[in-house]
């Protein structure tokens, strides 16, 4: 009979129709339509797993193992259910298009249990933005409008419901480890950040500014011995990273995948990242005329990672430094900034930087925006649209709508290969092409948004109220 109380107080939660309505809304996204480039990895990648092949046995995959492990484990709840040869359809009429190797499209049944955990991700981020400034600020107001800026965000619900990527996924347990952090438990955030690193390698680029703070919020204890506290804090930290790395490889060394590993993450990452553009400096090959950065790039790819490595390394140890004097007069006020540093480095000195990563940094301009009063909302607004035309006009909108064409009788498939076809040749006002266009106008917006962030982001480290 508690049963009933219980909903009634779920059901008077200020958030409770909204996470009803962003519910609805993205399985309404999701079921039928896909990202074509990547949701048949993710089929083969299941298949693999079920079918006692091992993440990595067939070098499908090409991340650390966590979003594998977590997508298995959901598609073969659903293989108990489905023939997980329903999962997905050959369709020749892909050949040609836009580079797609696999001749495959994805069934909704898939895209419901593949795309589940993503989802719950989403959810859990938006609620712990929500008790982050509600417990900042006590405004009830603020807390529901910082859910709805995440939850109901067009690139988050596009990247996430209709691209199917699962950065949401890594965004959780980098969140998870700098609450753990703030709350003086290391060890533990430790352990979520390696979470985060084995789902997407990007977490990595925070320890320089974790290590900085957990220095500064020990020497700032009234404490003897502050070294000896400094020195087994950071020691716990470590530990956690450590042991939590090893347990999540050791299905792989048991299974003897090493080698696959090292070669799928490490040997086929570096070769799929060859390129340059995007939301990073390297945007501005898409302006006529320089057009020839990317023909050097592939011609000197050892000057370009060797730019890169050094330009973020500079930046991370200016990090490492402002949140190790700065950061104990707030750790929150601290994270925040010195994790806006990071990325944005990340962003702006990596060759190249697709749309789905700018998600990244949206809980900290959340927080940044409705707890510290940062003018941060209309640059939200750029890279949230600015990355949504840029994901838009790679192929067109229609090409996420073949699973559509496929498993209903709404669209023809080869209607909209046709359409994507035109548009693919469709010339620019600019540049050769219609969509190199809209690329130079999305990553140029996208960049001088980043820019602002780069530079106020340090600037913020420095200040008393950062």
């Amino acid at each position: 009979m508690k049963i009933i109380p219980k909903f009634v107080s779920i059901k008077n939660h200020p958030l409770f129709y909204w996470v009803v309505l962003g519910i609805i809304l993205r399985y309404v996204l999701v079921l039928y339509t896909s990202w074509p480039y990547d949701a048949p990895i993710w089929y083969k990648t299941s298949l693999n797993i079920i079918y006692g092949n091992g993440i990595y046995g067939r070098c499908f995959f090409s991340y650390p193992p966590v979003w594998g492990y977590i997508m298995a484990f959901f598609i073969f709840i659903g293989s108990l259910f489905i023939d997980p040869k329903s999962f997905a359809k050959h369709s020749p009429s892909l050949q040609g298009l836009l580079g797609i190797g696999d001749q495959m499209i994805t069934s909704p049944q898939f895209h419901f249990f593949y795309k589940t955990p993503i989802f719950i991700s989403d959810l859990i981020i938006a609620y712990i933005l929500y008790r982050i400034v509600i417990s900042e600020t006590k405004d009830i107001n603020k807390a529901k409008q910082a859910f709805l800026m995440w939850f109901l965000n067009p690139l988050v619900l596009f990247i996430n419901c209709i691209a199917g990527q699962f950065s949401s996924i890594c965004v959780l347990f980098l969140m998870l480890s700098l609450l753990f952090l703030i709350k003086w438990r290391f060890f533990i955030s430790g352990i979520m950040l390696m979470l985060g690193i084995m789902t997407k390698v990007f977490p990595a680029y925070f320890i320089p500014l974790i290590t900085g703070l957990i220095i500064s919020m020990s020497y700032n204890q009234n404490n003897m011995n502050k070294k000896l506290k400094a020195f087994i804090n950071i020691s716990s930290f470590f530990v956690g990273l450590f042991l939590s790395a090893l347990i999540i490889l050791l299905p792989i060394i048991i299974n003897r995948e090493l080698t696959n590993f090292f070669w799928s993450v490490v040997g086929v990452r570096k070769t799929l990242s060859a390129g340059v553009g995007g939301f990073s400096l390297w945007f501005i090959q898409y302006i006529p005329y320089f057009s020839w950065i990317k023909e050097w790039q592939q011609n000197h790819p050892f000057t370009t990672l060797l730019s890169q490595h050094i330009l973020i390394l500079i930046s991370l140890s200016i990090v490492f430094l402002l949140s190790n004097f700065y950061g104990y007069r707030n750790p929150l006020k601290c994270l925040v900034s010195g994790a806006m540093a990071s990325l944005t480095s990340l962003y702006l000195f990596t060759p190249l930087i697709q749309a789905q990563y700018l998600i990244w940094i949206f809980p900290l301009l959340i927080i940044a925006a409705l707890v510290y009063n940062k003018p941060y909302s209309p640059l939200l607004n750029v890279l949230t649209y600015s990355g949504l035309l840029f994901n838009l006009s790679i192929s067109g909108f229609w090409i996420v709508l073949l699973p559509l064409c496929e498993f209903s009788n709404i669209l023809k498939s080869e209607d909209i290969i046709s359409i994507s076809k035109s548009y693919l040749a469709f010339p620019g006002l600019v540049n050769r092409l219609l969509r190199e266009d809209l690329w130079m106008i999305s990553t140029f917006l996208g960049v001088i948004a980043i820019l602002i962030l780069f530079i106020s982001s340090f600037k913020n480290l420095k200040k008393k109220n950062v």
